[in-house]
């Protein structure tokens, strides 16, 4: 029972790092973009640093599951920040609180495999819509912009969750190829921004280095994670980080957290997501090996 209990513990600890490290990393992006008007620099600035984290000189995964993934990171990062230079950390995050239904269908898609459990996703989501009304239109670039981050990280998720499953590849070396070809794929968006606008002080780009450093432990973390368990699962968990980053950002600005549609709109995350966690927990018939993680 004491290892059981020391094992959870440790598994606990996991999570808050992940959510944790997340959190520093988005706001010192946020930061870095709102201050130079800079979105594709700054992203592509931050996967550099996080692939020079990894050591940079890890052999690359070249097939083509692997660049696609790359590829999903480095443009679903830049929808995220164009979404947060248009708007706000807040505003964008209300609307990443869907990203599991994303998953959960783009793993159903891709040949994944659905479960009750994963379909149990879509009420983690029951909240967002309260979010959604008092934050952003449904029509507005904003929630384009998010929205087309969503499917472009789930895409990466389950690409990743594909690798990891049908290859055994060890996920440091992993993300240090995802981040490389996410970096890659920013280059001609980055130059553009070069030659079109002002360039930004240094101080602005150097932000980009911790929340380099903070990207690389909160996907290295997160691939460890997703080894043990299903796309889906991994999605609801995000989904936590989702509402601690955008409740943080809320309190910090002073911004949402009055309207009782963004508190409702939080509780149905919540209770979301712990209905997923005991449905998981209570499901005998595992197709993935979630049940070692939980």
């Amino acid at each position: 029972m004491k290892m059981k209990n020391q094992s959870v513990f440790l598994r606990v600890i996991l999570f808050a790092a992940w959510w944790g490290v997340s959190g520093v990393s988005d706001g010192l992006s946020s930061k870095a973009v709102t201050e130079s008007g800079f979105v594709s620099l700054p992203c592509m600035l931050v996967l550099c640093c996080a692939w020079a984290a990894t050591g940079a000189k890890l052999p690359l995964h070249k097939d083509a599951s692997t660049i696609k993934a790359g590829t999903c990171v480095g443009f679903g990062l830049a929808a995220l920040f164009w979404g947060v230079r248009l708007g706000s950390l807040v505003t964008v995050y209300a609307v990443k609180t869907s990203e599991p239904l994303y998953t959960t269908g783009v793993a159903i898609y891709l040949g994944e495999g659905a479960s009750v459990k994963q379909a149990l996703a879509v009420a983690v989501i029951c909240g967002c819509s309260a979010s959604l009304s008092v934050s952003v239109t449904f029509l507005s670039p904003i929630f384009a912009f998010a929205s087309l981050s969503n499917l472009l990280l789930s895409c990466r998720t389950v690409f990743v969750k594909s690798i990891l499953t049908s290859t055994g590849a060890a996920p440091l070396q992993l993300f240090s190829s995802i981040s490389f070809f996410g970096f890659l794929s920013l280059v001609p968006l980055a130059a553009v921004e070069v030659i079109t606008l002002p360039f930004p002080s240094l101080y602005t780009l150097a932000l980009c280095i911790p929340s380099g450093i903070c990207y690389f432990f909160y996907n290295y973390l997160g691939f460890l994670i997703l080894e043990s368990v299903s796309s889906c699962t991994y999605a609801v968990g995000k989904e936590i980080r989702c509402l601690i980053v955008y409740g943080w950002a809320a309190l910090v600005w002073g911004v949402g957290l009055g309207d009782m549609r963004h508190l409702l709109g939080m509780a149905g995350i919540l209770l979301g997501s712990v209905g997923y966690w005991k449905a998981l927990k209570e499901n005998t018939v595992k197709t993935q090996p979630d049940h070692e993680f939980v």
